[in-house]
């Protein structure tokens, strides 16, 4: 059970989160870089939810790509979709950021050529 039952203590091994980790990028996206966040992730234990960030950057792309290497140690139950915060192309539909159960990240509904995309999220494990 990742947090404490009633009467038990909370110990900083169980309600803090892990250190942030790099994020393996995969079909030729990258970091931004210039100030924007990395793709990384870290595991909240307490509320059992994987967080994800990063401005990644592809030089021209549309439609579905999968953008990070499978986090086998965190697999949501299910699919869990969310908005991205930024894509650098205005006038288009919102880009949805997809956690696969098989543990993937992926973006989805890209408009053609885009250029950047900002993530900010917390995907529960058991949702």
């Amino acid at each position: 059970m990742p947090y404490p039952l009633a009467g038990q203590l909370a110990t900083a091994a169980n309600v803090s989160p892990t250190a942030w980790a790099a994020m393996t990028l995969i079909n030729s996206w990258s970091n931004t870089g210039a100030g924007y966040p990395t793709a990384q992730y870290r595991y909240w234990p307490l509320t059992n939810e994987l967080e994800v960030i990063g401005t990644v950057t592809h030089a021209s792309i549309s439609g579905t790509s999968q953008f990070c290497q499978t986090f086998t140690q965190y697999l949501p139950a299910s699919t869990i979709p969310a908005p991205c915060n930024e894509v650098v192309l205005t006038g288009q539909p919102p880009v949805q950021l997809l956690y696969t159960s098989a543990g993937v990240l992926e973006f989805v509904v890209l408009p053609a050529g885009s250029t950047r995309v900002f993530f900010h999220h917390c995907f529960p494990l058991d949702a």
